[in-house]
């Protein structure tokens, strides 16, 4: 899939892409990659995203006339970027999870963040081996527990600015040259997506997501569309299938479904 702009290929979003963690814009790089698996399930129709309630998701996330912007800083709480087509107009905004201890209430980030700052060379070599060597040699503990909290931090902290994304979308839009065009996108349905990415090493997204208390939490920002979940416990790729991907739209029926995907749900205390 690519990524036009003035008349030019400036960008490839794929499953052999290589992702610069922390960089400004990889999210937009890895939500092109996302999409590009997307497209291709729609077209080829033989394997699907995890999908939890009542929503069209390919309506959303594919469709005809697409058109991708990463994070325009001039344009104060820009979403990390911007998805346009026929139909709709979503704001993507970015987060990523693990499930180590947080330092300092996550003042002062995670344990597992700052492991990987301090042996960052070995993550842009992508020596994947060696640092699952180090976790266990400095014995970093991962737990569903802090995954959940994870999570609730990052939703806590990004829901009461989902009205200044919607606002710094259509200032962005209407700044176009087109005048019929901005008129036609300003009309579209606008929606905000959380793009959650896990990059705990080893991962339990049936755990995290029928939990009560983080179903709970989705349920009480009732202007977010949904969630787009996936796990990337090596952070310079993007997900190789559609089927690494989850798509949870923010309804009842999503609930329900989630509820069930384990026999004994427990609450995080």
């Amino acid at each position: 899939m690519d990524f036009i702009s003035g008349n030019r290929v400036k960008d490839k979003f794929g499953i052999d892409m290589i992702l610069e963690p922390g960089a400004n814009g990889e999210e937009y790089r890895l939500f092109g990659g996302i999409l590009s698996l997307i497209y291709q399930s729609a077209r080829e129709q033989e394997q699907h995203p995890y999908q939890f309630g009542s929503c069209n998701f390919y309506e959303r996330f594919s469709g005809a006339k697409p058109y991708l912007a990463s994070e325009h800083r001039e344009f104060p709480h820009f979403p990390d970027c911007l998805f346009v087509n026929d139909d709709y107009v979503l704001c993507i905004e970015h987060f990523q999870v693990n499930a180590s201890e947080p330092r300092s209430d996550y003042d002062c980030g995670d344990e597992y963040r700052a492991f990987l700052e301090s042996h960052r060379d070995l993550v842009e070599q992508n020596s994947y081996e060696e640092l699952e060597a180090l976790i266990e040699e400095e014995e970093l503990v991962f737990s569903i527990h802090n995954l959940i909290l994870s999570l609730l931090h990052s939703l806590e902290s990004k829901a009461p600015k989902i009205p200044l994304y919607k606002q710094a979308a259509r200032e962005y839009i209407s700044t176009g040259v087109d005048e019929s065009s901005v008129k036609e996108d300003l009309a579209k349905r606008m929606e905000v997506w959380f793009l959650v990415e896990d990059v705990t090493p080893s991962t339990a997204a049936e755990s995290l997501f029928s939990n009560n208390e983080v179903l709970d939490a989705i349920k009480g920002i009732e202007e977010l569309e949904g969630l787009i979940y996936v796990h990337t416990p090596f952070i310079t790729k993007p997900p190789k299938t559609v089927g690494e991907i989850m798509l949870i739209h923010n309804d009842e029926d999503a609930r329900a479904q989630l509820r069930a995907l384990l026999p004994c749900n427990s609450n995080h205390q």
